[in-house]
């Protein structure tokens, strides 16, 4: 069967009913979120009549009482007219069609992945798209709660997309996805409206694309956000947070794993937050250990930069943040800074840096 994908990633293979002079309509097999699980293939297999989704169901392709039900429900809501639509398409054809989908749907996946030689004929220097972001690299960003990691990220990516350079220097406009599976949609907004103005941006410049799914996993929107950057063309994506991945604990390796393959599946420039692992000393070897991503260390091993963000409630209208790098793939980044973090009732109003003193000594 003639497997095809969409723009948005989605496979699918259309099958025609009816004589070819007077065709009745189309049949169309779909899936989504195509995996290995426990040696068996997954995904959500979708059977639609023409531009109506007739029955879908997420499941084990290589089932065969899978695939019957999932034929038979959709067969039922076939139309009944006098086009005679069911007996031009009996269940068991309909049934057959999808056997072979299913059969093809594997080899459809992985077909993406093209074997080539490598021939290196030119030097391609790893460029800094942004602050602590790396053209076609990971970053995270982990520190203890309240230190200010949301809004250092936020700021960050409303830098980038409206090319703003007061806080960092910018190389152009981007086009970031945010996606927050942490906060309500309300802080987000009265977080951005504090970014704007310590930015001295128009709201509705460049505004960013952001999903807002509290309560959701990656997992669970990481076809949505597949489909909205292939659309779109998102160049960056930032996570908030880590620990919404999805699949179990991200201190087990597998997990671990699976969840930067996500991120990089979905955009090949991402930046996440993520918690802290307290150090100390270790209770056995005494041996002194640093603060580090919560997690197994495969995230860390993964990702190209790994930043810890500390952050020192100096008043009530203060808060002093420094980013230290702990990780790099990449030589082109400053190892320290500092930020003071200007605040009032309204939240953030100005960002400064230590060399600012003169503004320091007035407040």
């Amino acid at each position: 069967m003639n497997i095809l994908r969409s723009k948005a990633g989605t496979l699918y293979a259309e099958v025609i009913v009816g004589s070819p002079e007077s065709p009745l309509g189309t049949i169309r097999f779909t899936a989504r979120g195509v995996r290995k699980e426990r040696s068996s293939v997954y995904a959500t297999v979708g059977i639609w009549w023409d531009s109506n989704q007739l029955e879908y169901d997420d499941f084990n392709t290589w089932k065969n009482e899978e695939r019957r039900k999932l034929a038979k429900g959709a067969w039922n809501l076939l139309p009944e007219d006098e086009r005679g639509v069911r007996n031009w398409l009996p269940l068991d054809e309909l049934k057959a069609d999808l056997d072979l989908f299913c059969e093809d749907l594997w080899a459809a996946h992985v077909g993406r992945i093209k074997v080539k030689p490598l021939v290196a004929d030119k030097f391609y220097p790893r460029k800094m798209l942004g602050p602590y972001v790396v053209e076609e690299g990971g970053t995270i960003l982990f520190g203890p709660p309240g230190g200010g990691k949301s809004t250092v990220t936020y700021m960050i990516a409303r830098s980038m997309g409206a090319g703003c350079s007061r806080v960092w220097e910018i190389r152009g406009k981007h086009k970031p996805l945010l996606v927050n599976l942490e906060r309500s949609e309300k802080d987000v907004l009265s977080k951005m409206w504090g970014i704007d103005r310590a930015l001295g941006l128009d709201p509705e410049d460049s505004p960013i694309d952001t999903i807002h799914a509290r309560g959701a996993t990656l997992r669970d929107i990481e076809y949505a956000a597949q489909r909205h950057i292939e659309e779109n063309g998102n160049d960056v994506l930032f996570l908030d947070s880590l620990s919404r991945i999805g699949g179990g604990s991200l201190l087990n390796d597998e997990v671990a794993n699976a969840a930067m393959d996500m991120l990089n599946r979905l955009c090949p420039t991402w930046f996440t937050i993520a918690h802290e692992a307290k150090g100390g000393s270790d209770p056995v070897t005494g041996e002194k250990k640093q603060a580090s991503t919560f997690g197994s260390q495969m995230l860390r091993a993964a990702c190209d930069l790994e930043v810890r963000l500390s952050g020192e409630q100096e008043s009530m209208k203060r808060l002093i943040t420094t980013l230290q790098v702990t990780k790099k793939n990449i030589p082109l980044v400053s190892l320290r800074e500092t930020l003071y973090l200007e605040m009032d009732d309204k939240g953030l109003s100005e960002v400064l840096r230590p060399d600012s003193w003169d503004r320091f000594k007035r407040a």
